[in-house]
């Protein structure tokens, strides 16, 4: 935490403040029940979520210590996403951890010097963007995105609001372990990744849903390919864009060659960030929606921090987000029933079972390609637009059945109504 200011000669430095004292707030819940004491931390944590940083006055991290029982508590990290990213998290929960088991035992801290700080890395990435090497990245990316459509996005139930208010919510669905092990296996047979396989679904369901078959869909990459930074929070993830084109693709197995060739071309040059990115690009930006993309697709990679460790068993405490950082999120998570999907949605955009339905019909193909591994695109978009027609026929159906409920519970009320006789 700092401020910055002007050098002598021009340009910025850096004024590191002291550590804060006491940084770390209790709450004591463990006169409540435990139901009652779980639904009240995880409206605090939602809560806590949800209040804004001062980063002019910081700190951009805030540290709750929620007590629920004797030994159960609920910690509460909250970081602004200008210092920490996914795989910070884990980073922190990990050294957490090992620092907790240290100070049980008396021991000292375990955690050995760290290499490099954040700064060493923003002075190495300035370096390299103003060499040949940043040229010849933004020459690649404005040819491969010259004349990609930047408002390719689920189609809407409701107009575009002209400024956005990230309000939004999550559905989640599953994709069962026995599918998700077939796919990993089929990744490695067509030596890629599963990523690959997961986008080759994802565009197929995008181009049923928008009929383009030039596709832009944005993905994170942790960018931490150097030794040093992978043990530093702070903010290193970069966007990426996966422009594929579906054009003379006929089966499953060509188009997860060509989001093979999409995948390799852009994790190849995911370097230049992606500020710089927009601007080399020509990408629009506005009020209302992302640059160059709105749907996003990513599986996660993080190094996983196992669940008892240091004399803490830990489990992860779940609560709704109410926000969107753009149109749709689709995030897979690899776990032991399966892989995890989350779908973060703009609640001013879409409704949930537009969403839902989204979700559902990308782990219907992803389930149908594990046992099918060359069907044809034909097939495929056959089988989504059966889902769809069935669904509209389910819906018609449930429309009816309460039509007829209501009118029912009319015919009833008028029947029982008592008849009153006046004098005239």
């Amino acid at each position: 935490q700092g401020e910055l200011g002007d050098l002598a000669g021009g340009g910025e430095r850096q004024v590191v403040d002291a550590p804060p004292q006491d940084t770390l707030a209790r709450v004591d819940l463990d006169r409540l029940t435990q139901p009652l004491a779980d639904v009240e931390a995880r409206r605090l944590a939602a809560a806590e979520a949800l209040r804004p940083f001062d980063l002019a006055a910081g700190p951009p991290a805030r540290l709750a210590l929620v007590r629920l029982a004797p030994r159960r508590h609920v910690l509460l990290v909250t970081l602004h996403h200008v210092v920490s990213d996914g795989w910070s998290a884990r980073v922190l929960l990990r050294d957490t951890a090992h620092l907790y088991a240290a100070a049980l035992d008396g021991h000292p801290s375990p955690l050995s010097p760290l290499p490099v700080q954040v700064a060493d890395h923003a002075v190495w990435q300035r370096r390299w963007l103003d060499s040949r090497r940043g040229r010849e990245l933004e020459s690649w990316w404005k040819e491969r995105l010259e004349g990609a459509a930047d408002d390719l996005t689920l189609p809407p139930d409701r107009p575009r609001p002209e400024v956005r208010t990230f309000r939004g919510h999550t559905v989640t669905g599953l994709v069962p372990a026995a599918t998700a092990d077939a796919l990993e296996r089929q990744a490695r047979r067509r030596g890629t990744t599963l990523f690959t396989l997961l986008l080759a679904a994802f565009d197929l369901v995008l181009h049923q849903r928008t009929g383009s078959r030039d596709l832009v869909v944005g993905t994170d990459v942790a960018h931490r390919e150097r030794p040093e930074i992978k043990g530093l929070v702070g903010f290193f993830t970069n966007q990426v864009v996966l422009r594929t084109d579906l054009g003379g693709v006929d089966s499953f197995g060509a188009l997860v060659e060509r989001c093979r060739d999409t995948v390799v071309g852009a994790f190849g040059h995911q370097d230049l960030p992606f500020n710089r990115l927009v601007e080399v690009t020509g990408g629009h930006r506005d009020v209302a929606r992302d640059p160059l993309f709105q749907v996003k697709l990513s599986l996660q990679s993080f190094p996983q921090v196992p669940p008892s460790t240091g004399g803490l068993e830990l489990r992860r405490l779940p609560f709704a987000n109410p926000t969107a950082k753009g149109d749709l999120l689709v995030n897979a998570a690899p776990t032991g029933a399966g892989l995890e999907l989350a779908a973060e949605y703009a609640a001013e955009l879409y409704e949930e079972p537009t969403v839902t339905a989204f979700l559902d019909d990308f782990s219907a193909v992803l389930g149908h390609v594990a046992q099918h591994p060359d069907a044809s695109l034909t097939e495929l978009l056959a089988l989504v637009a059966e889902r769809r027609r069935e669904a509209r026929r389910e819906s018609r159906r449930e429309l009816g059945t309460a039509r007829r409920r209501l009118l029912k519970t009319a015919r009833r009320r008028a029947v029982a109504r008592p008849t009153t006789k006046g004098t005239p």
